[in-house]
């Protein structure tokens, strides 16, 4: 329990520590916290899993464990919006987690984000293009693809189905 905690609470300390030096307003803080820490938390998921598939076998687990975070964040629209990938390959970000956490934290940020500011709202195209976080995010790549309420979903139902596999992986091995 204490080495999940800690890097949860580090997290926690983290994003209040950039959203200080941001200036960004506090609104959006519990859903960008819930979107990194879950993402975490699968990630431990993910490692615990390959942990018991592989008996402990160091070498296996920490190979395994870095290509997935590799693909995780070259998938994840971080280093490349989703948009830029040829057709065949766009597919591959559905099925990056990074891409969901990140899709989700984005269109949160962009969303709740007051980028042109109150004082003036949409009294030219620019500002009105910049001040609508819904085209920021299709330029990004995150939607149609994504909304906050699919990435939520789509994260919450891989931590699960991780904490499942583990349970019936350790049931069969100790039944």
């Amino acid at each position: 329990l204490f080495l999940v905690s800690v890097p949860i609470i580090s997290l926690a300390i983290a994003l209040v520590i950039g959203f200080v030096i941001l200036g960004w307003d506090f609104g959006s803080y519990v859903d960008q916290y819930l979107f990194a820490a879950i993402y975490l938390l699968i990630s431990f998921q993910i490692g615990r899993v390959l942990i018991v598939i592989s008996d402990g076998e160091y070498r296996i687990v920490n190979n395994l464990y870095v290509l997935y975070q590799a693909l995780s964040f070259m998938l994840s629209g971080a280093l490349m919006s989703p948009n830029k990938l040829p057709p065949g390959l766009r597919w591959l970000t559905c099925i990056s987690l990074g891409f969901w956490s990140i899709a989700g934290i984005s269109i949160v940020q962009f969303e709740r984000s007051d980028f042109g500011g109150d004082d003036d709202p949409c009294s030219s195209l620019q500002s009105c293009v910049i001040q609508n976080g819904a085209f920021l995010a299709r330029t990004f790549g995150y939607t149609p693809i994504a909304t906050t309420r699919l990435a939520y979903l789509v994260l919450l139902l891989v931590l699960l189905f991780f904490f499942a596999l583990e349970y019936a992986l350790l049931w069969k091995r100790y039944k």
